[in-house]
């Protein structure tokens, strides 16, 4: 499963569900168990866990480079994160 951690998680969900993504569903017993009904999405078979960057505690390695998920350049990279689950057979 993704977890895909953003300021705007709101928004997030609704681009997944702009793609088709099934979301509210609750996350499979061998997923994370943390990720809540509301903030999980099913996306062509691929499973993503959206969060606030509040509610993640301390930010992954990659979140340390002084992106900011945020920012023009975070939103692209989330269009292609997005991209490439819906490219996936």
């Amino acid at each position: 499963m993704t977890d895909l951690l953003t300021p705007q998680p709101d928004t997030v969900l609704q681009l997944l569900r702009g793609a088709g993504a099934q979301c509210g569903t609750p996350a499979a017993p061998d997923g994370m168990k943390t990720c809540t009904a509301a903030r999980h999405c099913v996306l062509n078979g691929s499973e993503v866990c959206v969060r606030a960057l509040g509610d993640a505690g301390a930010p992954p390695a990659a979140m340390n480079t002084g992106l900011a998920v945020g920012s023009g350049l975070g939103l692209v990279l989330i269009g292609v994160a997005i991209g490439w689950v819906l490219r996936r057979p």
